[in-house]
């Protein structure tokens, strides 16, 4: 879930995640960098801070994001500290504007590696784009809550109240206009859709006044709000069915992936990933300090960034093997998500093929 504008923090959107902002960061517009066609190259002698070997020469690669690094993409700051090097990759990371810009600048060829959500995936094969996910980086990234006390403990209870959402335009919006539509809500017909602006302490704010009676949003946002003891309960809302959804995805275009060079480069950008999020599961302190070192802003407030930690490692653990794609969550994505933008079929297996996972999980 991801967002506009130039001091946002991060969502993810579900992925649009898609998800993932806080008072703890801003968001940074792209600044674009180039990948290289040349092939990676193997160990060498030199050696990372970590004491792990490094590749004797690094290939610089662009991976666009939706939004700049932070605790929310934790298995991709740790690589980025310890692994990515190791792997012969210099990775130039730059902040796009959404999971949706990122998906229209790898179908114009304009870079090669992204991250974007799983919805954005099939929207653009919908129109024979042929995106491919690599591997999924997490899940379970987008919930809605509500206060104790604002009448609200289903989805369905929204009727004729106010759902808050962070932005109209945000990545979030196909999972929040899916959610709706299973529950047979109508935005503006039978309920009001607010936008509370970015971060927990801007929606903890409009929680506590009343304006709004539940949020859909990133779990980040929740965490922070849980964490400041803003708002005293939050209760989930969201149906069992649309818990544990794959968001973020690492993709590139079919025709990329065809090239043996930008195989294995996107191959090693899911693995460094995969150890990064590795790292953090097994020494989370670790990881915690290794976020605060390269990106400060997301741990002004401590008690925050411990807790953005933890639905950020939850996010990436997998429930089996790392990078997985389970095509019956795809599935209720496109079936219930994503239907409303996609025109005509989605090859699901296609799109969302796991024949790179055992390359990524490899050692």
């Amino acid at each position: 879930m991801h967002h506009r504008g130039n001091d946002r923090g991060p969502r993810r959107r579900f992925s649009r995640v898609w998800l993932l902002a806080l008072a703890l960061s801003g968001l940074v517009l792209l600044a674009a960098g180039c990948g290289g066609d040349d092939g990676d190259s193997g160990g060498g002698a030199a050696a990372t801070s970590t004491g792990g070997e490094q590749a004797a020469e690094t290939k610089e690669v662009t991976m666009l994001l939706p939004f700049r690094e932070s605790i929310a993409f934790i298995g991709l700051v740790v690589a980025q500290d310890r692994f990515y090097k190791q792997l012969g990759l210099e990775v130039k990371t730059p902040a796009t504007d959404g999971d949706s810009f990122v998906s229209q600048q790898l179908v114009a060829g304009r870079e090669k590696f992204g991250l974007t959500g799983a919805p954005e995936v099939m929207i653009a094969n919908t129109k024979d784009q042929d995106l491919v996910s690599v591997a999924n980086v997490n899940r379970n990234i987008f919930t809605m809550v509500a206060p104790d006390g604002a009448g609200v403990t289903s989805v369905q209870d929204l009727r004729g109240k106010s759902l808050g959402v962070t932005d109209l335009g945000g990545g979030e919006m196909p999972l929040v206009k899916g959610v709706l539509h299973d529950a047979g809500l109508k935005e503006n017909d039978d309920l009001k859709l607010v936008v509370v602006g970015e971060g927990g302490p801007a929606v903890a704010s409009a929680l506590k006044n009343g304006r709004i009676d539940a949020f859909a949003g990133a779990i980040n946002d929740v965490a922070a709000i849980q964490a400041s003891g803003a708002v005293a309960k939050l209760t989930p809302i969201l149906p069992e069915k649309f818990n544990d959804l794959p968001s973020n995805v690492i993709v590139a275009k079919a025709s990329t992936l065809q090239n043996a060079a930008d195989r294995e480069t996107a191959i090693k950008l899911a693995k460094g990933w995969r150890m990064g999020t590795e790292f953090a599961v097994n020494d989370p302190k670790a990881a915690l300090a290794i976020a605060c070192k390269r990106v400060p802003e997301d741990c002004q407030n401590m008690k925050v960034a411990q807790a953005y930690l933890d639905v950020a490692i939850a996010a990436e653990k997998p429930p089996q093997q790392w990078g997985l794609h389970d095509i019956e969550k795809n599935r209720t994505v496109k079936d219930s998500i994503a239907a409303a933008q996609i025109k005509g079929d989605v090859d699901l297996e296609k799109a969302f093929t796991n024949e790179y996972i055992d390359e990524v999980n490899a050692e």
